[in-house]
């Protein structure tokens, strides 16, 4: 084993994006096998599933069967790597085949009772020290975990029509736009005050990253209006931005590939530009923005962007997952032109700790190949590729986020 390889995968690593369920969560939904899948899924859909079998009342053995057809057409994707992963090392299961999905089945279920699983998996298998997750805003995260909140719901129809329509049957006759902006101001001041370390916003899986500023008195008259427009929208994130800026909290946002089976409205490639994005990264010079996933398709562009602009971060979150030979490609491109503090190395982006330690380990590989690459290119020298390593996956994100 060579010292590059040990020190890699011996390495303690924050995980800085993720959508895990807590251990209570878990629970209660009585997780199994097939709630496991996640991407997979979506490359299931992709290759012709007619519905998600995840979510389906079906039968098991039916579930099964479907899930069987469809593994054969899309195993040789990354996401299916990540179901082999987890089944092999976390519970000795070689073969994904029907005796072999029944037995991962009863284990998987079986650790829904374990206290002491997620430690297990992801401090002693997985070696992460701490968890960055956007938790729905139950501040009640465990000692391994820190809290993010995801915001885009304050600018979106649906919940602002719910905000307007408690307020009436609370027997408020009239909720004006400035209320509104008030209620924003006082949520975000309460994820402030429990202890918020930043915040999320995933844009592209409903609307374009082009969110320029609008004119107060067009927004107000939109909202009077009920008319939910883009230029509203525009102009509630840009009161987020505000609040985030006297706060001095870094703020994640979704850039690139999105998982089709979480799309509202049809996927738009054009919605994950991140070039539409400058705008806002070069009015609020002040706020750390971490754009994850590389921007893939746009990884270049995004490069490009991150160079150039002291407040933009580079995140390899999922995107070691979605294509190994892209990231290793991507990374190496990183490695010549980012500045290695505004590099974030791995977030896991899955919402069971089977998942996330599979990714991590997938994300260990690419990092020790594309390090590898470069020593023997000549382009850096084990020293350098170990502090590179060290830097992406541990320091960084502490001194991003606060830690």
């Amino acid at each position: 084993m060579d010292l590059l390889y040990e020190k890699i995968h011996n390495m303690k690593i924050i995980d800085a994006h993720e959508h895990m369920y807590y251990k209570d969560e878990r629970k209660k939904m009585n997780a199994d096998f097939f709630h496991m899948l996640h991407y997979l899924e979506s490359d299931m859909i992709t290759a012709g599933m007619p519905y998600r079998i995840s979510t389906s009342e079906i039968e098991f053995d039916e579930k099964i069967d479907i899930f069987l057809d469809y593994y054969n057409k899309t195993k040789n994707t990354s996401y299916a790597k990540a179901i082999k992963i987890f089944a092999k090392d976390l519970y000795g299961i070689d073969k994904i085949d029907k005796e072999g999905i029944y037995e991962l089945n009863r284990m998987i279920k079986e650790k829904n009772d374990d206290p002491n699983w997620y430690e297990f998996v992801l401090k002693k298998r997985a070696n992460i020290n701490i968890l960055l997750v956007i938790d729905g805003g139950s501040f009640n995260p465990p000692y391994y975990a820190k809290s993010l909140a995801y915001l885009d719901f304050l600018m979106q129809k649906g919940y602002i029509e719910d905000v307007i329509n408690r307020k009436r049957n609370e027997g408020v006759s009239k909720f004006s736009f400035d209320d509104y902006l008030e209620h924003v101001h006082n949520l975000l001041q309460k994820f402030y005050n429990n202890g918020i370390i930043g915040y999320k916003f995933g844009l592209p899986y409903w609307r374009d990253l082009d969110i320029k500023m609008s004119e107060y008195e067009e927004a107000r008259y939109d909202f009077e209006q009920n008319h939910f427009s883009k230029r509203l929208e525009n102009y509630i994130f840009h009161h987020i931005m505000n609040f985030i800026l006297e706060h001095n909290l870094p703020i994640q946002v979704h850039t690139g590939h999105v998982e089709p089976c979480a799309v509202e409205n049809g996927y738009q490639l054009s919605y994950s530009d991140v070039t539409n994005f400058l705008s806002v990264v070069n009015r609020y010079k002040d706020i750390k923005f971490i754009l994850l996933h590389t921007g893939f398709p746009y990884q270049n562009q995004y490069l490009s962007i991150a160079k150039n602009t002291p407040n933009v971060y580079v995140d390899f979150t999922w995107i070691h997952l979605i294509s190994p030979s892209l990231s290793n490609e991507t990374l190496s491109y990183a490695i010549e032109l980012i500045p290695q503090n505004k590099i974030i190395g791995f977030g896991g982006d899955f919402m069971h700790v089977e998942n996330i330690y599979s990714h991590s380990v997938i994300t260990r590989e690419v990092i020790y190949n594309t390090l590898k690459q470069k020593i023997q290119q000549g382009y850096m020298d084990i020293e350098e590729a170990i502090e590179f390593a060290q830097n992406i996956l541990y320091n960084n994100p502490i001194s991003i986020y606060n830690l």
